[in-house]
């Protein structure tokens, strides 16, 4: 099996059990070691692009975080149309939001900022 060099990243955990179309779009099994998943999941979501999906601005891989577009606690789940790339900044602000709660109070702050010209 082909060694991984790992990145922490504490933000992201897989829930269980693991997600079959998950594992199936990244060609692992349920056996392979959770650390190594994690590992393919950025690698897979970094070949898209290398940029944080909230302010698009690129990174180098090691910058970026996994993140659930809708998190697990509001339905979500671990399949690789859920997950994305987020900066530290941006992972910050959206916490436990959904990306339509996010851009929501984006578009908020932005019009607040504007009338204040």
């Amino acid at each position: 099996m082909k060694k991984f060099k790992r990145t922490p990243n504490p933000a992201f955990k897989l829930s269980e059990p693991l997600d079959e179309t998950l594992l199936e779009d990244l060609g692992v099994t349920a056996k392979t070691p959770r650390d190594d998943i994690i590992h393919l999941i950025k690698e897979h979501l970094n070949r898209r692009n290398k940029k944080c999906a909230i302010c698009n601005k690129k990174y180098e891989s090691k910058a970026l975080i996994i993140n659930y577009r809708r998190p697990t606690s509001k339905g979500g789940g671990d399949n690789i149309k859920n997950l994305q790339l987020l900066c530290w900044d941006c992972t910050t602000l959206k916490g436990n939001n959904t990306m339509l709660e996010v851009r929501k109070k984006l578009k908020l702050q932005k019009s607040k900022h504007l009338k204040e010209k």
